[in-house]
């Protein structure tokens, strides 16, 4: 169950806990809360491999430096490999969320998942 504890520093009881298991907790909050909405598409065995960014479409020839991609750089939306065909897609977006978690794998020892690797990270 949850509980609600003072942790250092603090001078009232504002950290909850689910028992050991708070980020567990969370994360199944959040995916409940994201399947449920009906703007969000959920892609589950998708990779990001890289964002789309202005500065790599002009230049490239891909949009001829048209006005639109001139000036401040800002991501288009993301290369995405399918896991299951191994096929590179396109996502483009108006808005591009990178919520990729931690970097915990890139030590020898960690309590991180397996999936912890930075990606996102070094994609930013």
């Amino acid at each position: 169950g949850f509980h609600l504890t003072r942790e250092g520093g603090h001078s009232q009881r504002r950290i909850i806990h689910a028992a050991d298991a708070t980020g567990h907790a969370v994360q199944v909050t959040l995916e409940q809360k994201v399947r449920a909405h009906p703007n969000i598409a959920l892609f589950e065995h998708h990779c990001a491999i890289d964002v789309i960014t202005s500065d790599k479409l002009t230049g490239k020839g891909v949009h001829g430096g048209a006005p639109a991609l001139v000036g401040q750089p800002r991501c288009h939306g993301l290369y995405v490999q399918d896991e299951s065909t191994g096929k590179v897609l396109t996502f483009e977006a108006e808005h591009t969320v990178l919520a990729t978690g931690g970097a915990g794998k890139v030590y020898l020892y960690t309590t991180n998942p397996d999936t912890a690797t930075g990606d996102g990270i070094a994609m930013a």
